[in-house]
């Protein structure tokens, strides 16, 4: 039976929790019935006092109950020696949990959300339904035992024929064992070893690993939906957003957040700033909530930290720019891979938070590595860290809300993300790709194959892919080059090839002995290209692609004042903008703060 052991700090008291009758058990020092009143949750649970009488438990989203609505729980006390025993029936949890008194709108009071099992990569409720790639459907089709492997096979036959010596042979056998396998191996020169086949009761390696596969895949089996299984093993499964359109988005989003609390706009810095929401500025002054905008993975831009500063002035200056005046307080630079600045994201949140954005962003990301800093009373780091070390494996996989708590004294809730057009172009990419863009980790490097540092486009007709995604064509101009490269941590591969067409028309690309699948769908790129013309300047230009990073791109040769007009193709549904070059924007400051100080001591 599946039970959580819970010591409460103050009263000192254990409580048992049975997720699966739904009964609470309590066993402590004798107080009177009258003076305690305990709420059943089937997930997680803390237990709250107040000076009032109102006991209720304040964990992802349980209410202070009034003294009335307490009232609605029937409790039978059952006693035992020294203590006394409250159980209550799963019917009184409903009728309370109906009540008026409960208001569904802080996550203090969002009850309803997380009283039943749940799967813990999509946070949908698990359920029967005979549509198997819906969110929350249980996977019932398991295996069978697996085949023996050749291990297996030739330690069972050992094994037959050692049993089948007769009694001298094997003691004879097993001492020449202890003395060969305490003698130092010459080869490897690694000390004493000795062989363990024959010790009566130890178990194959094989079979330990065996045991240990089959655990964990009985235990993601009942606590993974069958969707976010085939997700995980890289089966096909299609794209689905939580929210038909853009405008029940934003009518569930002013549903859920309530007045007061901080909308916290997760800006993802590689795509910036295709992931800049402007509508959320209207729903905060509406709502009256505090909106701080969290550009994440800033490492992505600058990985030195003495240029973190830059960064941080080129973000304050660009959303004042498109938002209008922001308080450069609201606005934070944070890296999962830098403590210092999810501590001062922490720092700044306030007691009721949502992290609103994008998918691909990294909320997930950000609320588990607050939960390493911070840690809070959750059942989520029971399940084996499947929370604790999570991160969304697919565009829009979160397809419910999910509140936790840090400290004792701040909420977090982690809301769906919000829906694109044409699926931002996700839809054209390979899946096995897509687990690796949304986790937002680079690409490995094998040789030249990923992220080469700079490309040269010298010859007539030639274009350069950026992942089959983005393809730009060098300049008309046999003077002109068209130089590229990736920005950052970058998940795009550019490469140069001859023609547009040979970029649609190839499946794989052979790159030092190696056969490298194409990126990209080949159905989706037959002839599935949008155009649009840019100007290239001569300090260069950049173009972010949404979900996969930024190219900078310049011209090589003698560029006009006007600029170079260059036509850039991408495929439909695929969203691109120009933004400026941050290293370019550097300078050209530093240039004037140089220019001021020499016009100043002139004075």
């Amino acid at each position: 039976m599946n039970k959580t052991v819970i010591h409460h700090c103050h009263l000192h008291e254990r409580l048992l929790i049975d997720k699966r009758s739904a009964a609470l058990k309590f066993s402590g020092p004798r107080r009177s019935s009258e003076n305690f009143t305990y709420l059943i949750k089937m997930q997680s649970l803390r237990l709250c006092r107040t000076r009032g009488q109102q006991y209720g438990l304040q964990r992802f989203g349980l209410p202070f109950l009034s003294r009335s609505c307490c009232k609605a729980l029937p409790m039978r006390p059952i006693k035992r020696g020294a203590s006394a025993r409250f159980q209550s029936t799963s019917s009184s949890i409903a009728s309370a949990l109906s009540s008026s008194q409960l208001h569904a709108t802080t996550p203090d009071t969002r009850v309803a959300e997380d009283l039943f099992d749940r799967c813990i990569t999509c946070n949908s409720v698990l359920h029967e339904d005979q549509e198997s790639m819906t969110p929350g459907a249980k996977y019932h089709s398991r295996k069978g035992k697996r085949h023996d492997t050749a291990k297996m096979r030739t330690t069972r036959r050992f094994q037959e024929l050692f049993e089948s010596l007769d009694e001298d042979k094997r003691s004879f056998i097993l001492q020449e064992a202890e003395r060969f396998g305490a003698m130092p191996d010459s080869a490897f020169d690694e000390g004493p070893q000795r062989f363990k086949w024959f010790e009566d009761e130890s178990e194959s390696l094989s079979l330990q690993k065996k045991k240990e596969k089959d655990e964990r895949k009985a235990y993601l089996h009942d606590h993974m939906c069958q969707r976010c299984l085939h997700i995980k093993w890289n089966k096909p499964v299609s794209l689905r957003q939580p929210f038909a359109n853009r405008q029940e988005y934003m009518h569930y989003l002013g549903k859920v957040i309530p007045p007061g609390s901080t909308i916290v706009h997760v800006i993802d810095a590689k795509d910036y700033p295709l992931t800049l929401d402007k509508e959320l500025l209207d729903l905060a002054k509406l709502q009256k909530c505090r909106l701080l905008f969290v550009v994440h993975r800033s490492d992505k831009i600058h990985r030195a930290m003495d240029k973190t500063d830059r960064a941080w002035q080129y973000f304050v200056d660009d959303v004042n720019e498109r938002l209008g005046p922001i308080d450069p307080e609201n606005i934070i630079l944070t890296s999962v891979y830098n403590r210092a600045s999810m501590r001062e994201l922490f720092a700044k949140l306030g007691k009721y938070n949502y992290l609103v954005g994008f998918t691909n962003a990294g909320k997930t990301r950000i609320m588990s590595a607050l939960d390493t800093i911070h840690p809070g009373p959750t059942l989520w780091r029971d399940k084996q860290g499947a929370y604790k070390d999570s991160f969304s494996f697919f565009p829009w996989q979160t397809q419910a809300l999910r509140t936790h708590e840090f400290d004792m004294s701040k909420f977090i809730t982690d809301l769906p993300s919000a829906p694109e057009p044409d699926f931002g172009g996700f839809h054209n990419i390979q899946q096995a790709r897509l687990r690796e863009i949304d986790a937002g980790r680079p690409f490995i490097k094998k040789g030249s194959s990923f992220n080469t540092t700079r490309l040269v486009a010298d010859k007539k007709r030639e274009v350069v892919s950026l992942s089959g995604i983005v393809v730009v064509e060098r300049p008309e101009d046999p003077r002109q080059h068209l130089i590229s490269w990736p920005v950052g941590g970058t998940m795009i591969r550019n490469k140069v090839y001859s023609s547009l067409q040979k970029v649609k028309e190839l499946t794989s690309v052979q790159e030092n002995n190696e056969s490298i699948q194409r990126f990209v769908l080949k159905h989706e790129a037959q002839g599935h290209y949008d155009m649009k013309e840019v100007t290239v300047g001569k300090g260069g230009l950049q173009i972010a692609i949404r979900g996969y990073g930024a190219a900078h791109f310049a011209i090589s040769g003698p560029i006009p004042d006007e600029g170079v007009k260059i036509k850039v193709h991408y495929l439909k549904g695929t969203r691109i903008e120009e933004r400026r070059d941050l290293r370019l924007i550097y300078e050209t400051r530093k240039k004037q703060e140089e220019k001021e100080q020499i016009a100043k001591s002139q004075r």
